[in-house]
């Protein structure tokens, strides 16, 4: 037989505000919108974005992360993420609108639901068995996310050298906790314990043993 258990356990060795970020970029590679403006041009990382010979282009980062406040014990185990969305393109006339159509087609794009789906998607990929789902439908990983609400944008111009860039920055908080992943023990027959009495001299006073039929 198989025993289960549930922990609060790594995602298959991804911190969960890195598989938030690349649950993003994942969606927004997705999106037809985000896609038809930007095509593969959507990186995860606040540096990448930069060094293109074409434009538009986008990144995903966080900024900050912060710890919920309780007045109860132990602490809950959640967590505000900052995370900003970089959206570059060239400065030219049609500066102002290819920013704000990148802007529209990104918030169309981030949602709970999409993002929760597309962070299952990227552990499911390192693990040997997918992970389960509640009755509706969301992994440990979609049941983790919280809230997740548009803050604001700042719009403007990067000079980089001899070169200008016209700049959209969009934020986001997520709020989440780390999820609760099923765990296994491994198939056994025989479960074995035992005790010493007090008081205590290192030996083994009562034993129990427990067998489960093949």
């Amino acid at each position: 037989m198989t025993q289960t258990m549930t922990e609060a356990a790594p995602l298959a060795g991804i911190h969960m505000r890195a598989l938030i970020r690349r649950g993003v970029v994942k969606l927004l590679k997705a999106d037809a919108g985000m896609a038809s403006l930007c095509g593969a041009r959507i990186y995860g990382n606040r540096v990448e974005h930069w060094y293109q010979d074409e434009y538009p282009a986008a990144a995903v980062y966080a900024l900050s992360e912060s710890n919920a406040e309780s007045d109860v014990s132990p602490d809950p185990d959640e967590r505000a993420l900052s995370l900003n969305v970089e959206l570059v393109a060239a400065a030219d006339e049609r500066l102002d609108d290819v920013l704000d159509a990148l802007c529209l087609a990104l918030e169309r794009a981030v949602g709970i639901d999409a993002l929760g789906q597309a962070m299952t998607a990227i552990v499911n990929r390192r693990l040997p068995a997918p992970l389960p789902v509640d009755p509706q439908g969301r992994s440990p990983v979609d049941a983790a996310l919280l809230r997740i609400r548009q803050t604001g944008s700042e719009l403007g111009i990067a000079v980089d050298g001899q070169r200008q860039l016209g700049v959209a920055t969009v934020s986001f908080d997520v709020e989440y906790r780390w999820p609760v992943m099923p765990g296994t023990l491994a198939d056994f027959l025989l479960a074995v314990s035992g005790w010493d009495v007090e008081p205590a001299d290192g030996c083994i006073d009562m034993q129990s043993r427990v067998e489960f039929c093949p």
